[in-house]
């Protein structure tokens, strides 16, 4: 190899290094998503919001089911804020492949002490979760 080529492999490896330590120093997650963990009777449900906040949001919820229990035939999302008796009609959450399901919707109408139920039916049962979960605007 001769000494052009030698230079321009490390100009290229010298301009991808410093470009992956820029990216890695300045990414950084949304400091806005908002996870939620819980256990019903007969699945894990994990909630992941892209924000806690009014206005559209997209809802990425992960079913897992405990022993014995089957792939929930239907889920649904459900946000309330009981100390003004507001309810919002459930999402319509679609799947996105195996226990992951995702919504995309208006959830709060308003800043506050929200609760978002999560309900998944199976086999003619129906398990729920309530996460509480504090919205800003």
């Amino acid at each position: 190899m001769g000494q052009r080529a030698r230079i321009l492999v490390i100009a290229v490896a010298a301009v991808l290094a410093v470009g992956g330590a820029v990216l890695v120093l300045t990414w950084r997650p949304s400091e806005d998503t908002v996870t939620l963990q819980g256990d019903s009777a007969h699945y894990g449900v994990q909630v992941v919001l892209d924000a806690a906040r009014t206005g559209q949001r997209a809802v990425d919820v992960r079913i897992t089911p405990h022993a014995g229990a089957g792939d929930p035939d239907q889920v649904a999302v459900e946000p309330a804020m009981p100390a003004h008796s507001h309810a919002v009609e459930p999402l319509a959450v679609r799947p996105a492949g195996a226990g992951h399901f995702h919504a995309d919707g208006s959830l709060f109408l308003m800043p506050g002490q929200w609760e978002l139920t999560v309900s998944v039916t199976t086999a003619g049962h129906r398990d729920q979760i309530t996460f509480p979960l504090s919205v800003n605007n």
